[in-house]
């Protein structure tokens, strides 16, 4: 009988298995994403450099970087988003800061990725000019950032 139960057990369990393939499953998205956001770190960080020390300001790089992350911005990143790939999967907490809220309201997240489109297509305009734009244009682009950030991602630990 013993027997006969434990079968029955790991049938069950086969039949509906532990969710913790989803880290393994969202595992390149995951990475996508983490690429994708240290890719914008990168080039805000060139510019914040130059905003915080003027005397660091290259127009030249400012206007790459600011193309950069329009670039960046205008990719098409739905498929690093796909429902089920967020911190409160299980397997997931400690893979991605990406919560829950981003597929309740994904109409939003997008909305708020076109914002920053909006935002970066004036920031290339004026990044490169001096360093009274950049700065400007670092103030449309960081709330544009924080205002996802908020909403979407988790706080560090």
């Amino acid at each position: 009988m013993k027997h006969f139960i434990a079968a029955v057990l790991v049938g069950l369990f086969s039949l509906f298995p532990f969710n913790t393939a989803n880290a393994e499953d969202f595992k390149k998205q995951i990475e996508a994403r983490d690429a994708y956001m240290s890719m914008l770190s990168f080039n805000l960080g060139l510019l914040g450099g130059m905003a915080k020390n003027p005397d660091s300001y290259d127009a030249d790089v400012a206007g790459k970087a600011a193309a950069n992350l329009q670039a960046l911005a205008n990719m098409n990143i739905d498929a690093m988003y796909p429902k089920g790939s967020d911190n409160g999967q299980a397997g997931l907490a400690d893979k991605t800061r990406a919560k829950p809220d981003i597929w309740a309201d994904f109409a939003d997240f997008k909305k708020k990725q076109e914002n920053l489109q909006t935002a970066l297509a004036e920031f290339v305009k004026i990044a490169g000019t001096d360093v009274d734009g950049l700065r400007k244009g670092m103030g449309m682009v960081g709330k544009n950032c924080k205002g996802c950030h908020e909403t979407y991602r988790a706080p560090k630990d």
